[in-house]
């Protein structure tokens, strides 16, 4: 899921005021400046899009924290930390928004966290969940834009009666047909790929594409190729595992294989399966195996 995070943060740095403007709405702003994302801890975290902003005479911190799917430690507790660090680093308030990409993604998040103790202890923490899903796509092809959240649009609510393909071909017409220089829109075009393949078959954007722009050159766009890249990849490391499972299953049992299948299934490096193959094949014993696996 990382390339949709990826993509969702060059986004917002190229367009962060069209995404400042969808979280505190109609009040008049000025960006001041991006803060670096890079936060210090035990393990090294990423926050999404922090920004200065001055709303009126305050100054404060617009945080945009893009989430793809439902995150496995609640948000609400990876927010606390987040915040903390960055209300301690810059002694302003922030304010933060989640977005959710994912169809059903975030649909229980409560937007908040808080605890209370015979009036002595206590903790509030409130912030916006905004779900793309739920967001009238239509109404932001029919302004045509803003233009930094065009890309997202194929995630967007349809039209009711709208079959899903027939809504990527107008987002990818849309899209197409944003006025910028030409460097600037194999970037642009390229991040309406990656996003729309979160729930679209490639091969349909790519098509569309065709159809739609055809005086494009896909295989020019950055990251159509590096995702394309990607992808073939992971398809080969995917293979790869499955053949060691196999191999493991064969020489040491399924007892052996269940003992070692989530260790397994997380190896994605080529070189590495390889090598456990080689192993797998030539060691005398599941524990000397079990050696080969802790060495990689």
């Amino acid at each position: 899921m990382q390339r949709y995070d990826i993509t969702s943060k060059v986004l917002f740095r190229d367009y962060a005021k069209d995404f400042v403007r969808l979280t505190i709405k109609e009040r008049d702003f000025e960006i001041i400046e991006t803060i670096p994302t890079e936060l210090p801890t035990v393990q090294m975290r990423m926050t999404d899009a922090p920004v200065r902003v001055r709303i009126g005479e305050e100054e404060v911190i617009v945080h945009t924290e893009f989430q793809t799917e439902t995150s496995q430690v609640p948000m609400e507790l990876r927010l606390s930390e987040y915040i903390g660090r960055l209300i301690r680093e810059h002694q302003i308030p922030v304010y933060v928004t989640v977005i959710y990409l994912g169809e059903s993604a975030g649909i229980n998040d409560p937007g908040g966290y808080q605890y209370a103790f015979d009036n002595i202890f206590s903790y509030s923490l409130r912030y916006q969940v905004i779900r793309f899903p739920e967001i009238n796509g239509q109404e932001i092809l029919d302004q045509k834009g803003p233009i930094g959240l065009l890309p997202f649009s194929a995630l967007m609510k349809r039209p009711e009666g709208v079959t899903k393909e027939e809504w990527l071909k107008r987002c990818t017409q849309t899209v197409l047909a944003v006025e910028m220089e030409q460097e600037k829109k194999k970037e642009y075009v390229g991040s309406f790929f990656v996003l729309s393949s979160l729930i679209h078959d490639t091969n349909l954007i790519i098509s569309l594409l065709k159809e739609v722009g055809t005086m494009i050159d896909l295989e020019d766009f950055p990251l159509i190729k590096e995702f394309t890249k990607k992808a073939r990849a992971e398809g080969r490391a995917e293979g790869r595992a499955d053949d060691l499972a196999k191999i493991v299953e064969i020489r040491f049992g399924q007892t052996g294989l269940q003992k070692l299948k989530e260790r397994l299934r997380a190896i994605r490096d080529e070189q590495k399966l390889s090598a456990l193959i080689e192993s797998a094949l030539t060691t005398s014993s599941l524990d000397a195996f079990q050696k080969s696996l802790a060495e990689i």
